[in-house]
C-alpha cells in the first residue's frame, strides 16, 4: 500500500494564527456544552443504541467520545457557515478556533474578491479538469471530512446550475486518486460509492481509469463483504475478484449490519490463523450473516479435545457444520454412536451435528446393518430424526420397513419419510401386509405407496381399492400408477363403485371409466335401480340417472326395508328424490316417538341393565310399527303429494278418522304455506310443523326458540296491495371453450386438503404437532403469483378440518364431480359454482364458529402452537386471541389463492345459449312465521336473526317451485322511506337474492335476477311506491350469498359507470340504466336491523320518472321526423 499524501499535522496548521490553548480550549469547551452540540450527541448516541442494543446507552467509552467529536466538529462548521466571508477572513478567535477545530489552513479557503470569484466560475465552465485539480490540490492539507466540506463549498459556489454534490466518495477520491482525462470519466467515478473507493485504494489502485475498471469488475457483490475480504487478505489483487463469481447477483442486495460484518471478519480471521487457504474461505460467504466466531471456537475445542487439530482440514470438509453445531455432544455422537472417525465420515451427518435433540442409540443400531456404508447411512438422518420425534418404538418401524418381501435398503428409508409420521406401527405392518397380499409388497411398491398411506385411506379400503385395480385387465402392473389409481378413486365412493363393478362385471379401465359416475349415488339405491328396477345396463343406468331428479342426494337406506322401497318408488313415479331423504326422517321420528310412548323410555341417569331392556323391546316393537304403516303411508303419499308426514303416521297407528282429519289438514297447511301463508299462533302442532318441514325442506319442531319470537307479524303488511307473482327461470346449456381444460394439479390439491384436513379433525384432540404436520408460515409468505392450489393445501385443510363435518363432506362431493371428465359439463360447472360459493361466502360465515370450538378444546400452549405453524407471529395478543387472528389471516389468504383459482376454472365454461323451455315458480310476498325460516332453507348467515324480522320494514319474497311443492329460492324485501329518493312516498328496497341448493342446478343467473327484479318492479307499481331499489354489495353478502348472481346484479347495475343521482339530465340511452342514489351518513340504509351494517348507496332500478322518460324517449324515437344523434 503506498503512504497517504495528506499533509501531516504540523503543515496543515503552519499558518494559524497564534493563539493561546488555553483559548482554544475554551472555546472546545462552550460549544460542547452548548445545547446544540448535546442534542446532536444524544442522537447519534439514539442511533448507536438502536443498533447496538438499548444496554449500550451509558455514555461512556470510546465510542461515546467519537460521537462527541463529531458533534463539536459539526457545530464548528456551522460557525463558519454562518460567518459572513469577511468575518472568515477576518482575525477573529472563534473563527481562528473554528478552523483549527476543522484543520483548516488559511491557504486552502479562496480569496473572497470578486475577480477571483469569477476567475474560478470561468475556470470551471472552460477547463474543469484544471479546475478540479486545484480544488483537489487545496483539500489534501486539511485534516477532518467536515473542513474539506467547507472549503469544497468555498470553491463550488451555491448559484451554480450544475453544483457537485460533495459526498465521502468523492472526499476520498480527490485526496487519493489521479484525475481522469475527461469529464465523462469525472462523471463515471460519481457513481462510485465511498467502500469500493476504498477498496480500490487498499488494492494498491490510484488513477481514475483504474478505479472505473475495479468497480465494474465488483459490481453485483456487496462492496462492505469486499471490504472484509481485502482488508484481512483474503483478496489481494483485482484479478483475484474472478473467485467471486458465484456470489454476484443481478439484484440488489440487503446491507447487513456493522456486528454482522465483524464476526465474519473475526472468523475469517480465525480460519487464516489455521491455515485455512484463501479461496476456500470464501464459502463463509453462503453463511455471511450466521457464521459468529464464538460458535466456530466452541466446535473447534470440541474437536481439537478428541485429538482432530488439523483446522485447516477440518474447515474443508465441514464448513458452516462448525458454526452449527449446538455443544460437544452432537461430536461424541457422530464420532462415538455413529462411528465416523474421519473428518471426511463425520462431516456427512450434518443432520445429526447441527439438531438438539439426538437419536437413540439402539435405533442407529438398528439400521447399521453389515455391509451398510457410512454414504448409506448418512441419507438416512433426516428419517431417523423424524422416527425418533414421532415414534414410540422407532426400532420397530425400522424393522418392519427391512423385512421381508420388501427388503428396503439403508439408503431407501430416506424416502419413507411418511412411514415415519403417520399413523401407527400396528397399521404400518397391516398396511404392509396389505400390500404384499395383493402384490405390491416389493421395494418399489413400498415406496410408491407411501403417498397412499399419508394420505389416510384405511388399510382396510386400501386392500379394497387394490382388489378393484387388480380386477381391471389393461391396468398397468406399475405400482405407481396403481398408487395414483388408488388416490385419484379414494374411499368416498368405494361401497358404489364395488357394487358397480360386479353388477356389470366391469373388468377394464374404459368401462371403469363408465361406471364412475354413477358412485355419487349410494350403493343401496343403486342396488334398487339395477336389481328392483331392472336398469342392468350402463346405458339403462345413464338413462335413468338422467330422469331421477335428486338421486344423487338420497342416503344409503336398505333398499329391501318395504318402508325404502315404497318411499323410493313413489320418489320414481314423480321423477323427484328431492323428498325422500326427509320422509324416511320423518318415518323414523314417527316411529321412535311412538316407540318412546309405548315402551316408556328409561330416565336419564337410569342404569345401563334399564336401557337395554327398553332397547329389546324397540327392539321386537319396530318391525310390527312398520308393518301396519305401509297401507297408510302408500296412501299418505298420493294424498299428498309425496309428503310424509310423522304426526300422520302416529295418527294412523291410532285412530283411522283422526288420520283421515289430519291428512286433510296437513294438505290444506301445505297449500295455505304453498300460498305464503302459515300458522299465525305462538302455539303449533306436530301436524304444522311437518307441514312447515316439508315444504321449506328443514328439520322444524314445535318447540322451536324462534317461533314464538317470529309469529304473528302478518299485520305488518296492512294496507299493501299483495297477489301472486309468476316467475320464470331458464336453463342454459354450459359448454367448454374450445381446446381449454380444467387444471387438474388443482383438484388434486384440494383433495389432499381434504386428506389433511380429515387427519387433523382426527388427530388435533390428541396432538397438535401431528395434526399440523408440514404445516409452516414460510407457505403463506409465498409470492402470490408464484403460488399454486398446492402450496397451501395444508392450510385449507386445516380450516377444512374446523369447519362442520357436514359442510367439508358436501364440498367433497362438489370437487369429485368437478374433477370427473366423464360428467357433464352442466354438472362440472355447477360444481365449481359451488366450490366459488364456498371460497366466498360460506368459508366466511361459518369458521368463527368452529374457531370458537377449537380455541375452547385447545390449551394456550395448543393454541400458541398451531397459531404459529399457521401464520408468522406479528402481535402480542393473548394465546388464543392470536390463534382467531391466524385462522382469520389464513382465511384470507386462502380465500384470496383458491378463490383467484377457482374463478379460473369457471372461465373455461361458456354459457351458450339458453335452452329452450324452463321452470315456473310462484312468488309471494309473507310474512307470516314459516316464511321467517326461508332463511334457514337458504341458509344465510342471520338465520337466527329475529330482531330483523320484528322490524315493520322488512318481509320475504318466498318463491315456491308448485310441482314439488316445496320453496325454490327467496328475497328479502324493505319497505321504508327513503328521503334521498322520495321523503313521502316508501320505497321497495329488495336484497338477499339466494336459491336453495339443487334449485339453482342449470339455470341462467341472468334470468333468475331479471325474474326477481320483475316482480320488485310489480310490487312497487301495485302500490305506487316511489322506486324499487337494491342497496350496494358490501363485504356481508347483502345481494346474495351466491356470487354469480351478485355479479349478473352487479353488471344490472352498471357500478362501473357515472353516477345518474340527477336524472333529469340524463340522456334516453341512460334511463334504463339503474340510477345511483348516495345517500346521506347519518340517514343510511341498514341491511339488518337498524343499527347494523348500514348501506350509503342504493341503484334504483325503477320509479315513475324514469319509466315516463323512457315512455316518452320511445315515443320520440318512433316520431318520423326524429334524428338518432348517435350516427351524427
Amino acid at each position: 500500500m503506498s503512504n497517504s499524501v495528506a499533509a501531516p499535522m504540523p503543515v496543515a496548521l503552519y499558518s494559524d494564527l497564534p493563539m493561546t490553548r488555553q483559548a482554544y480550549r475554551a472555546f472546545r469547551a462552550r460549544l460542547i456544552a452548548s445545547e446544540a452540540v448535546q442534542r446532536r450527541i444524544e442522537k447519534a448516541w439514539a442511533k448507536t443504541s438502536y443498533i447496538h442494543g438499548c444496554w449500550a446507552r451509558r455514555p461512556l467509552g470510546l465510542a461515546y467520545g467519537r460521537h462527541v467529536i463529531q458533534a463539536f466538529r459539526d457545530q464548528a462548521l456551522d460557525v463558519l457557515e454562518t460567518l459572513t466571508d469577511d468575518a472568515i477572513d477576518e482575525a477573529t478567535e472563534d473563527a481562528a478556533c473554528a478552523r483549527r477545530a476543522l484543520r483548516v489552513p488559511d491557504n486552502a479557503l479562496p480569496e473572497r474578491t470578486r475577480g477571483t470569484r469569477t476567475g474560478y466560475g470561468l475556470l470551471r465552465a472552460l477547463a474543469p479538469l484544471a479546475w478540479w485539480r486545484r480544488v483537489a490540490a487545496r483539500l489534501r492539507p486539511i485534516g477532518t471530512p467536515e473542513g474539506r466540506r467547507l472549503v469544497f463549498a468555498a470553491y463550488a459556489r451555491p448559484s451554480w446550475r450544475d453544483q457537485p454534490h460533495f459526498d465521502e466518495a468523492l472526499d476520498f477520491f480527490l485526496r487519493h486518486f489521479t484525475l481522469p482525462d475527461s469529464a465523462k470519466g469525472l462523471i463515471e467515478v460519481g457513481w462510485i460509492n465511498e467502500t469500493t473507493v476504498r477498496n480500490a485504494w487498499r488494492l494498491g489502485l490510484r488513477s481514475a481509469d483504474a478505479l472505473t475498471s475495479f468497480a465494474d469488475a465488483s459490481r453485483g457483490f456487496p462492496a462492505e463483504k469486499l471490504a472484509v475480504l481485502i482488508e484481512l487478505e483474503v483478496i489481494r489483487t483485482v484479478e483475484e475478484l474472478t473467485w467471486l463469481e458465484q456470489w454476484r447477483s443481478e439484484r440488489e442486495h440487503i446491507s447487513a449490519t456493522p456486528g454482522v460484518h465483524r464476526q465474519a471478519k473475526r472468523s475469517i480471521a480465525r480460519l487464516l490463523e489455521l491455515g485455512a487457504p484463501r479461496r476456500s474461505i470464501l464459502r463463509l460467504l453462503d453463511f455471511w450473516n450466521s457464521c459468529a466466531p464464538e460458535d466456530l471456537n466452541q466446535s473447534l475445542s470440541a474437536l481439537a479435545a478428541r485429538g482432530y487439530g488439523d483446522g485447516a482440514q477440518i474447515f474443508k470438509a465441514l464448513e458452516q457444520t462448525l458454526w452449527l453445531a449446538p455443544s460437544a455432544r452432537n461430536w461424541d455422537f457422530v464420532i462415538d454412536v455413529v462411528g465416523a472417525r474421519e473428518v471426511h465420515h463425520i462431516a456427512l451427518f450434518d443432520e445429526f451435528l447441527r439438531c438438539d435433540t439426538l437419536p437413540d442409540a439402539a435405533v442407529i443400531r438398528a439400521v447399521q446393518v453389515p455391509g451398510s456404508k457410512f454414504e448409506d447411512l448418512a441419507q438416512t438422518q433426516s428419517f431417523l430424526l423424524t422416527l425418533c420425534d414421532r415414534r414410540a418404538q422407532p426400532a420397530r418401524v425400522i424393522a418392519l420397513l427391512l423385512a421381508e418381501p420388501h427388503a428396503l435398503r439403508i439408503e431407501q428409508l430416506a424416502h419413507c419419510r411418511s412411514y415415519a409420521v403417520h399413523r401407527s406401527e400396528d397399521e404400518l405392518q397391516q398396511f404392509l401386509a396389505t400390500l404384499a397380499q395383493h402384490g405390491f409388497g416389493t421395494t418399489v411398491g413400498v415406496l410408491a405407496f407411501e403417498e397412499v398411506y399419508k394420505s389416510w385411506l384405511q388399510t382396510s379400503k386400501v386392500g379394497r381399492l387394490l382388489a378393484l385395480y387388480r380386477r381391471l385387465r389393461d391396468a398397468p402392473p406399475d405400482p405407481q400408477a396403481a398408487a395414483k389409481w388408488v388416490i385419484a378413486v379414494g374411499e368416498k365412493y368405494l361401497d358404489s363403485l364395488e357394487y358397480l363393478t360386479e353388477a356389470f362385471q366391469v373388468t377394464d379401465r374404459g368401462a371403469f371409466q363408465q361406471i364412475r359416475p354413477f358412485a355419487r349415488i349410494a350403493k343401496n339405491v343403486l342396488a334398487w335401480a339395477i336389481e328392483g328396477r331392472g336398469h342392468a345396463t350402463v346405458e339403462a343406468l345413464r338413462t335413468w340417472r338422467r330422469s331421477a331428479r335428486g338421486i344423487e342426494q338420497v342416503d344409503n337406506y336398505e333398499w329391501r326395508e318395504p318402508v325404502t322401497q315404497i318411499l323410493l318408488e313413489d320418489a320414481a313415479a314423480r321423477g323427484d328424490f328431492i323428498h325422500v331423504n326427509r320422509n324416511w326422517r320423518a318415518f323414523w321420528k314417527a316411529r321412535r316417538n311412538e316407540s318412546e310412548a309405548i315402551v316408556g323410555r328409561p330416565a336419564v341417569g337410569a342404569d345401563k341393565m334399564a336401557f337395554e331392556v327398553y332397547w329389546a323391546r324397540v327392539a321386537e316393537l319396530e318391525p310390527l310399527l312398520e308393518e301396519r304403516a305401509l297401507p297408510h303411508l302408500r296412501h299418505q303419499l298420493e294424498a299428498t303429494g309425496g309428503f310424509v308426514a310423522a304426526s300422520l303416521i302416529r295418527a294412523a297407528w291410532h285412530d283411522a278418522r283422526a288420520y283421515e282429519q289430519g291428512l286433510a289438514t296437513f294438505t290444506s297447511e301445505v297449500k295455505a304455506l304453498l300460498d305464503g301463508r302459515g300458522p299465525n299462533t305462538a302455539d303449533i302442532s306436530e301436524l304444522q310443523a311437518d307441514a312447515i318441514s316439508a315444504v321449506y325442506g328443514i328439520d322444524f319442531e314445535p318447540q322451536d326458540t324462534y317461533w314464538s319470537k317470529v309469529v304473528a307479524l302478518e299485520t305488518h303488511l296492512a294496507g299493501l296491495t299483495l297477489r301472486p307473482y309468476t316467475m320464470h327461470f331458464a336453463r342454459q346449456r354450459i359448454e367448454i371453450k374450445g381446446k381449454r381444460q380444467i387444471d387438474s394439479q388443482g383438484v388434486v390439491a384440494l383433495r389432499e386438503a381434504f386428506d389433511y384436513g380429515r387427519r387433523f379433525r382426527q388427530m388435533i384432540g390428541i396432538d397438535v404437532g401431528l395434526a399440523s404436520e408440514g404445516l409452516s408460515p414460510r407457505q403463506m409468505r409465498e409470492n402470490q403469483r408464484a403460488a399454486s392450489p398446492q402450496t397451501l393445501h395444508r392450510h385449507l385443510g386445516v380450516l377444512l378440518g374446523v369447519l362442520p363435518e357436514s359442510m367439508t363432506e358436501a364440498l367433497s362431493i362438489e370437487i369429485e364431480a368437478f374433477g370427473l371428465e366423464t360428467h357433464d359439463p352442466e354438472r362440472r360447472h355447477e360444481a365449481a359454482t359451488h366450490i366459488s360459493n364456498f371460497f366466498e361466502v360460506e368459508l366466511g360465515d361459518t369458521l368463527p364458529q368452529g374457531v370458537g370450538a377449537l380455541k375452547a378444546q385447545l390449551g394456550e400452549f395448543g393454541a400458541a402452537t398451531l397459531a404459529r405453524r399457521l401464520v408468522d407471529a406479528t402481535s402480542q395478543e393473548p394465546d388464543s386471541d392470536g390463534l382467531v387472528v391466524a385462522f382469520e389471516r389464513t382465511a384470507n389468504r386462502v380465500r384470496e389463492l383458491y378463490g383467484r383459482w377457482i374463478h379460473r376454472q369457471l372461465d373455461v365454461f361458456t354459457g351458450g345459449a339458453v335452452a329452450a323451455g324452463g321452470d315456473m315458480y310462484r312468488a309471494v310476498v309473507s310474512k307470516y312465521g314459516a316464511a321467517y325460516y326461508s332463511k334457514v332453507a337458504t341458509k344465510l348467515c342471520s338465520d337466527d336473526n329475529e330482531r330483523m324480522w320484528q322490524e315493520r320494514r322488512q318481509s320475504h319474497l318466498l318463491v315456491f317451485d308448485l310441482a314439488r311443492k316445496r320453496l325454490a329460492a327467496m328475497a328479502m324485501l324493505y319497505v321504508e322511506r327513503v328521503a334521498a329518493i322520495d321523503p313521502v312516498r316508501p320505497t321497495l328496497v329488495m336484497r338477499a337474492i339466494n336459491t336453495l341448493v339443487g334449485e339453482d342446478s342449470g339455470h341462467d343467473p341472468d334470468s333468475v335476477v331479471r325474474a326477481f327484479f320483475s316482480v320488485g318492479e310489480q310490487i312497487a307499481k301495485d302500490n305506487r311506491f316511489a322506486a324499487f331499489a337494491i342497496p350496494t354489495n358490501t363485504g356481508q353478502h347483502l345481494l346474495s350469498n351466491r356470487n354469480e348472481i351478485v355479479a349478473v346484479i352487479a353488471r344490472r347495475c352498471n357500478e362501473e359507470k357515472a353516477d345518474h343521482s340527477a336524472p333529469d339530465g340524463d340522456s334516453p340511452q341512460q334511463l334504463h340504466q339503474a340510477r345511483v342514489v348516495r345517500l346521506p351518513s347519518d340517514a343510511p340504509f341498514y341491511g339488518y336491523e337498524h343499527g347494523r351494517a348500514p348501506v350509503h348507496i342504493l341503484y334504483v332500478l325503477w320509479s315513475p320518472s324514469c319509466e315516463t322518460a323512457v315512455h316518452s324517449a320511445g315515443e320520440v324515437s318512433r316520431r318520423p321526423d326524429a334524428t338518432d344523434t348517435r350516427t351524427l
